[in-house]
């Protein structure tokens, strides 16, 4: 048996990127992690939860740490970039417009504990500033939505953003938090499909969604679709990273063939969601995949071999996959679109469009300034019923 040399171990130490930005990338795929699996982040408590999450990485990556490896001055250094990033800025200004549209609030929602919402008027709104509407958070109540839990979804994510912009920059600590991030997905994967050929669909953790139903962690499918879909570019481009790396190194396997097995569980995780989005970028992979591949130059003949061999045992397991799941109503639905995208004179997103039109021309004034922050849960159902066929 081999013994690793004397200070090996500390050698690996002393290349270890500085501990501040372990911690910053640690807690941003907390930060994720923690979003993706709580509903998404949709209902309230997730919401607070993750933003919460996310203003710990952010200061993080900004606050001065009692570490010797050169913390502090990379923390001065860190502030420095944040303020020349253009989207923390613009997340500073859209901040800044959605508090100003809860403190001066134009209308406000009278929720009762059954039956429809009735939404009043405020005289005193000064009507040149951006205003919005008064309604309930959802920690109490049965529904909820205004512009502090909107600054909550929106904040998480833009403090993530800008944690990640000023606060990684050590290409390991970068590679491992995208291995992180894939190892969720598929993980997330495995769950959602589970869930969803058992038929639970119906709520998860206690959350009810009012319109469709939950796919796994996800109470709507095209955002498990747009997950997936993103989850698989990712999985892709870290499995190409790796294969390069590899054949740098004059290896014939690695981690990139698990990569590879990764990405098509992701695929197979896509076309599922029954989300029309999912589906058709799915199937777009299909021919970007094999244009990468056949591009980077590191196909090989024993590797032709070996990824026509796996493709089989995958496409097989595909199979027999879609032939036992409840696939009817996923291939209904795709027939219907394409059989309306086909027919003339018949655009399924008109009523969608012709919506948003009646609300933004509701008031001249609505044109730029908008109804506020989280009031499109209260404003459209109003334009919705008077529209049979949205």
């Amino acid at each position: 048996m081999q013994f690793p040399a004397p200070g090996c171990l500390a050698e690996w130490r002393a290349n270890l990127p500085p501990m501040r930005e372990r911690i910053v990338g640690a807690l941003a795929a907390v930060t994720i992690i923690s979003t993706l699996w709580n509903v998404s982040g949709m209902a309230a408590i997730p919401s607070i939860i993750s933003v919460a999450l996310a203003g710990t990485a952010f200061l993080s990556a900004l606050i001065p740490l009692p570490f010797r490896d050169g913390s502090r001055e990379i923390g001065q250094d860190n502030r420095r970039r944040l303020l020349r990033f253009p989207g923390f800025w613009v997340g500073v200004a859209l901040t800044a417009l959605m508090l100003c549209q809860h403190f001066n609030p134009s209308l406000e929602v009278f929720l009762p504990e059954k039956g429809w919402w009735h939404i009043g008027y405020f005289e005193d709104c000064v009507t040149w500033l951006p205003n919005g509407i008064v309604a309930p958070f959802g920690m109490d109540s049965r529904l909820g939505m205004n512009a502090l839990r909107q600054i909550c979804v929106f904040g998480s994510a833009w403090l993530v953003l800008c944690t990640l912009w000023c606060g990684l920059r050590s290409r390991r600590v970068r590679t491992w938090l995208v291995w992180v991030l894939v190892l969720n997905a598929v993980l997330l994967a495995v769950f959602c499909l589970l869930r969803w050929s058992n038929d639970l669909t119906k709520e998860y953790l206690g959350y009810k969604t009012g319109v469709g139903s939950f796919f796994g962690v996800f109470s709507y499918k095209n955002h498990a679709g747009e997950f997936f879909v993103e989850s698989l570019a990712l999985t892709v481009a870290l499995a190409l990273a790796t294969w390069r790396r590899n054949a740098e190194k004059f290896k014939k396997s690695g981690s990139h063939v698990l990569l590879a097995v990764f990405a098509l569980f992701l695929w197979i995780a896509g076309l599922c969601t029954a989300s029309f989005a999912g589906i058709a970028e799915s199937a777009a992979w299909l021919l970007i995949v094999p244009v990468l591949v056949l591009t980077s130059g590191l196909m090989r003949r024993a590797t032709w071999i070996a990824a026509a061999f796996v493709s089989v045992m995958i496409l097989g397991l595909a199979a027999v996959w879609f032939t036992t799941a409840d696939m009817e109503s996923t291939w209904k639905k795709v027939g219907t679109k394409f059989e309306m995208m086909k027919a003339e004179e018949i655009d399924d997103r008109a009523p969608l469009r012709d919506l948003t039109r009646q609300m933004i021309e509701r008031s001249e004034m609505r044109t730029w300034l908008g109804w506020g922050a989280g009031s499109y849960r209260w404003i459209a159902p109003s334009f919705q019923a008077q529209m049979p066929e949205f």
